[in-house]
């Protein structure tokens, strides 16, 4: 993983998100391509197909992501749900997220 896939992990490890579906969701952030197979994921984060479709499922109940299938195959890509890229979804995850507070406040 990139430095930027890295922070971003880190970054939505720290909104709630579990390890797993913070990098399945920050490799398919900062794809070229927009979207990625689970094959791809597995290649990709170097983790079991086991692991990918985890992710899969619980990113997609959180409706964060979508499943396109490719017209000409039967092969699945996993793309960022539109509105999960607009400004407003984050802000408003982001403002009803519980605030976190320290053991001595």
């Amino acid at each position: 993983m990139d430095e930027v896939s890295v922070q971003s992990v880190e970054l939505m490890m720290q909104a709630g998100l579990p390890q797993m579906m913070a990098k399945v969701l920050a490799a398919l952030f900062t794809t070229d391509s927009g979207g990625l197979t689970s094959a791809d994921l597995v290649r990709r984060l170097r983790v079991s197909p086991a692991s990918v479709s985890k992710a899969i499922n619980y990113l997609e109940n959180q409706a964060l992501i979508k499943r396109e299938r490719d017209p000409h195959s039967r092969t699945e890509r996993y793309v960022i749900d539109d509105l999960v890229r607009s400004a407003e979804h984050w802000h408003k995850v982001h403002s009803t997220r519980p605030r976190q507070t320290s053991e001595t406040d």
